[in-house]
């Protein structure tokens, strides 16, 4: 802990020498620690009094001693008129009687015999420190310095809770050097205590812990990577890791993503786009299109069951007697992209592995029951069916990720088991009369393994046109 607060003291010290350079754009900021306390002053913030912070109603002040006119705003570093004006008709410029005011930093200068406003504009150089080294609180000092003409003007804003007072004397240090005095609650500095007796034991020991277990991780993931071990493997304890929520599981597969870089996987990507001269166009950047949800469109089905010729008569469930359609009207949305549209013009084909759900527990549903009678599909974004294996399809996932031909598939084992509702069930052509006892017990006989048609498998050819022709 003792390190943390040396640490700690350090940095702001760091932050306070960067505040003492000379910089017009950090003059209303001003911090400094002394003594496990850290001031903080910023002369510009609003208060409640004075909504302008140190700034006059006007944003200038002006004074004035000795026939010598001072106007300075303090924030932006403006001095001007360190000689009584002599202008003629500047009306310009605010009239003879002030040379300045409306004209932004101006002095009256004779040029070539004519009395004219000429300007000094923001000062070059702006110095800010504390007044009393030995006491913070008191207030800070402001020096703003020009080179042409080689003037300064020094300001001690000096803290005063009850109000603004002055400026009201005007010291000459110099042959155009001025020293003034300000007294606004601007000038009190705002006290942090930076030791660490805020901090709990037990604060104290979880951030102990996060910092090893930080440690732990970056070092066995760097380990394993110089041995070759690429991917979501290159995480050290997997095991444990892949028994997490499959959110959890994103989030650190996508830190391992970041850690290989991108460069990887765009040239990976260059690569297969040159093996696929018959692409039409390319899948947005960073879209996976097997990640998303279930939308109801009433524009689907895209076709009647009975427009297809080709539908096979045990998927053809409206024709069997199903009483209703709405597992038709479901379309696939992937997460922040949208699927290509299926051309007509384009014949696909392709080879499927049938996907079982033969037992209701697999969704949640009762015991002893199947997809029989199931008219709703599974809302629950993180249900996973008993027979989906993650380790499997993350293995074919790395294996065909670094494949130098296009090698890929169709990962719809997650969003087919969401739609329970879209078997065939036990509207199908029965091959076989049925028997007394199935007719009397439909869950035996119906069918878990095949899918109506129109229906989910659709969203399988949009996936397998996406992939094709939009790599």
């Amino acid at each position: 802990m003792v390190i943390g607060i040396d640490l700690l003291k350090w940095l702001i010290v760091l932050a306070t020498i960067s505040y003492r350079v000379n910089s017009a754009s950090a003059i209303c900021e001003f911090s400094v620690s002394d003594r496990n306390k850290l001031y903080n002053f910023s002369l510009a913030s609003p208060q409640p009094k004075y909504p302008h912070g140190v700034l006059s109603e006007d944003g200038f002040y002006k004074v004035a001693v000795n026939e010598t006119v001072l106007w300075f705003q303090l924030c932006d570093g403006m001095v001007f008129n360190h000689d009584p004006p002599t202008c003629v008709d500047c009306w310009d410029c605010g009239g003879p009687s002030r040379c300045g005011m409306d004209c932004s930093a101006l002095v009256a200068q004779n040029v070539e015999g004519y009395p004219l406003c000429t300007t000094i504009g923001h000062a070059s150089s702006i110095n800010i420190n504390i007044i009393d080294e030995k006491n913070p609180l008191k207030g800070v000092i402001v020096k703003m310095s020009s080179v042409k003409p080689n003037c300064s003007l020094t300001v001690s804003v000096i803290c005063d809770v009850k109000g603004v007072q002055g400026p009201h004397l005007l010291d000459k240090t110099g042959a155009c050097d001025y020293a003034t005095v300000l007294r606004h609650p601007s000038g009190c500095a705002e006290v942090v205590e930076i030791h660490g007796k805020g901090w709990s034991w037990f604060s104290t020991f979880i951030l102990i812990v996060l910092c090893l277990f930080g440690a732990y991780l970056l070092a066995g993931t760097v380990y394993r990577y110089f041995q070759g071990v690429r991917g979501i493997h290159v995480i050290p304890n997997l095991e444990f890791w892949t028994s997490l929520p499959q959110r959890t599981q994103s989030l650190f597969a996508s830190l391992v993503r970041k850690f290989r870089g991108p460069s990887q996987e765009k040239k990976r990507r260059r690569e297969k786009e040159k093996t696929l001269p018959f692409a039409i166009g390319r899948t947005e950047e960073g879209c996976d299109v097997f990640s998303g949800r279930w939308v109801y469109d009433e524009s689907r089905p895209l076709y009647d069951e009975s427009d297809c010729p080709y539908i096979q008569p045990q998927l053809t469930c409206i024709e069997h007697g199903r009483p209703e359609t709405d597992y038709q009207h479901w379309r696939w949305q992937p997460h922040g992209c949208d699927l290509p549209s299926l051309s007509a013009g384009h014949h696909l084909g392709c080879r499927t592995a049938e996907l079982t759900w033969s037992r209701s527990i697999d969704w949640g549903g009762e015991p002893g029951r199947n997809c029989y009678n199931e008219t709703r599909m599974i809302e629950d974004p993180n249900y996973w069916g008993s027979d989906s294996r993650k380790s499997v399809m993350q293995v074919i996932g790395e294996v065909f990720s670094k494949s130098k031909f296009p090698i890929t598939f169709l990962n719809i084992t997650q969003l087919s088991s969401y739609r329970r509702d879209a078997h065939t069930s036990i509207y199908k052509k029965q091959w076989s009369p049925l028997t007394p006892e199935q007719l009397a017990n439909p869950v035996s006989y119906a069918d878990c393994v095949h899918w109506c048609l129109p229906g989910l498998q659709d969203t399988w050819n949009e996936l397998l046109f996406a992939k094709l022709f939009y790599p």
